[in-house]
């Protein structure tokens, strides 16, 4: 017989999963085709997967803004040409998080293919706009993804030692964009930074640093260990929070300066916010995290400080500092982590009037972060490749 093929270099034998690919006799309908999102991101990339052979032989691409009666017609269309009875059907929402709902529950009526065969619904992030919205579209086929850090946590069993509040001082975790909405903005405030990046991205890297060696790599018992770290993390209060939002600068104008952007709105562009997890492994340790438009560069980071030498020739060293940087969200995670982030999120849209200007440095010396004197630069992230 035969040996078994050899798995690629760097791979985790256990992570590996098979999934279902994409068959013949499928249309991939765009809603939302005309818009920014579609036109920079979502038809570009479907165009690569289709050079690259990766789309079903045949596949037809619908993009659309039309009524869902008139949809489904167009798509019975095309199926009434196929040899088989099997018609599979992909929709991408390539549309503001506001109208997630209402259109998912009209193609789920409308459109869904009865005749046998796979119906997908896909949306972009943010994965609704709070816990009730988000748990209602749960009821729909959604999926979404977040970076994984598994090897570094797991993979070094000295590292694995120190990994706990007796050796970490604080966690930062930080997303840094070098641009603002440039005519999105009616799109971005919709939901803000925290929606868009926080409670969805960053969260996940969290729960990735903190929790527990899972049972094995694959995909449920990774998930399982997330869950029982966020459910340790208690909603934001107030305090733990920095608002802000950008102005004109080097001349390039503020949020407020962009004509698609709400007369004195007061949606944050920049925030950094302070979650505390309740369990014996981390246990007053803070994880700040970070996120913002139109900042000084582009950078996603994950910064873990250790604690200070207590006495000793090296108590005047600067602190050592771990600094690193992909997997789907379950149901129950997903529900858990908005739990966190529901509360603050009323209260900063209940809010009115000008966002005070943020001091960072104060905000996070608070927690015990002590910023090196020493200089130093980090690479540019190519923020295309995340």
């Amino acid at each position: 017989m035969a040996p078994p093929a050899r798995r690629m270099s760097g791979t985790i034998p256990s992570m590996e999963t098979s999934t279902e690919a994409l068959k013949d006799n499928t249309i991939i309908i765009v809603l939302g085709a005309s818009g920014d999102l579609a036109k920079k991101k979502t038809l570009p990339a479907l165009f690569g997967l289709f050079r690259q052979g990766f789309l079903p032989r045949d596949v037809k691409i619908v993009g659309t803004g039309a009524a869902f009666d008139t949809l489904n017609a167009h798509l019975e269309e095309i199926e009434n040409q196929y040899q088989a009875k099997e018609r599979n059907r992909l929709f991408y929402l390539a549309l503001p998080p506001s109208v997630f709902i209402p259109v998912a529950k009209n193609l789920k009526e409308h459109c869904y293919n009865s005749k046998g065969g796979i119906n997908r619904m896909i949306v972009e992030k943010p994965f609704g706009s709070d816990l009730d919205s988000a748990r209602e579209l749960l009821e729909d086929e959604t999926f979404q993804m977040v970076k994984n850090i598994l090897v570094l946590r797991f993979a070094n069993v000295a590292m694995n030692a120190m990994w706990d509040k007796n050796s970490i001082s604080n966690v930062q975790i930080t997303f840094k964009e070098p641009f603002g909405t440039e005519g999105r903005g009616g799109y971005f405030d919709e939901f803000g930074i925290i929606r868009d990046i926080l409670q969805n991205h960053l969260l996940q890297v969290l729960s990735i640093i903190a929790m527990e060696r899972p049972v094995s790599f694959a995909a449920e018992d990774i998930r399982d260990e997330k869950v029982k770290v966020l459910r340790c993390i208690p909603p934001i209060e107030q305090h733990d929070v920095l608002l802000g939002q950008y102005l004109s600068a080097n001349g390039k104008p503020g949020y407020l300066d962009d004509d698609t952007v709400p007369p004195n709105s007061v949606c944050p562009t920049f925030a950094a916010t302070t979650l505390w997890i309740h369990n014996p492994r981390w246990e007053g340790v803070p994880f700040i995290l970070k996120a913002g438009k139109a900042l000084n560069e582009a950078k996603v980071e994950v910064r873990i400080q250790f604690k200070d030498v207590t006495q000793g020739i090296f108590k005047d060293i600067a602190r050592n500092e771990l600094v690193d940087h992909s997997n789907f969200v379950r149901n129950d995670e997903l529900d858990v982590a908005w739990k966190i982030f529901t509360p603050i999120l009323h209260w900063i849209d209940g809010k009115s009037g000008p966002r005070p200007k943020p001091e960072l440095d104060p905000f996070v010396g608070k927690y015990g972060f002590k910023r090196p004197t020493d200089s130093y630069v980090w690479p540019v992230t190519n923020l295309a490749s995340l």
